[in-house]
């Protein structure tokens, strides 16, 4: 009988033992959390196709963890090649754009930043490297108009889309240069901008650029009368008449 539960106590303890390594292990080294398809298998992209996309969760620590995206791309000669981008947030689509106007196809990758926001990051194929490396990260909904060279951004300050933030690129001299940017804020966080009547204000910023430098700034000021069936309804007024309200000074 003594033999019996000893034989138990060793077993409880190994058990136990195991599964506190495994907790562990968990924790501490890279974990496949997912296996989502982010793009279907053979997918042809011109000069070539990708063949097998898996998103893969890196848990680091209780608290944080990393995303990564497994690309198998199939050149047409037959060749493979592999590369494992890390990426801030979860990956939710992949798509192909010549993001260089070099004559070669590039890849995007799409990754969901909040609840409401995406973020896009291209990759370049690196022919020293034999493989894609990071090109350009932008923040936003990302649209691309390959005719006019130009690159937009769209980012969604609040769900109900009355703050915002927008850019515009353009390719020159080999790069993409910041153009133009338009942020819409709220005037006045500190009273929520709403006084007696309902009326929420906003100040709209336009601000162009050139060689990466501020050439022209424009600020308007616009209101909204609530209720409203649209925060798109935007009233323009006048700066006095925030000043008149207490809201700018």
């Amino acid at each position: 009988m003594k033999k019996f539960f000893l034989f138990l106590s060793v077993l409880v303890l190994l058990v136990g033992l195991f599964t506190y390594y495994q907790y562990q292990k968990k924790w501490s080294y890279p974990n496949y959390i997912d296996r989502e398809p982010v793009a279907g298998n053979q997918v042809n992209y011109g000069n070539y196709k990708i063949a097998s996309t898996t998103m893969v969760g890196v848990i680091e620590n209780m608290d944080t963890y990393e995303f990564q995206t497994d690309i198998q791309v199939v050149w047409n000669s037959g060749a493979v090649t592999n590369f494992i981008p890390i990426l801030q947030e979860r990956p939710m689509a992949v798509s192909v754009v010549d993001i260089n106007y070099d004559g070669r196809d590039d890849i995007e990758i799409i990754v969901s930043a909040g609840a409401y926001n995406a973020m896009s990051y291209f990759y370049t194929f690196d022919i020293s490297k034999n493989t894609f490396v990071e090109y350009l990260k932008r923040d936003g909904y990302v649209t691309i108009d390959a005719q006019k060279k130009e690159l937009r951004t769209f980012f969604k300050g609040r769900g109900i889309g009355d703050l915002y933030s927008k850019e515009l690129y353009t390719f020159v001299n080999n790069t993409w240069e910041l153009r133009q940017q338009e942020i819409q804020d709220i005037a006045n966080y500190d009273i929520m901008s709403t006084d007696s009547s309902d009326v929420v204000y906003y100040v709209r910023t336009v601000t162009d650029f050139e060689n990466g430098t501020s050439s022209k700034k424009a600020v308007t000021y616009y209101k909204v009368e609530l209720p409203a069936d649209s925060f798109e309804d935007f009233i323009e007024v006048s700066k006095s008449e925030l000043v008149q309200k207490g809201i700018l000074k």
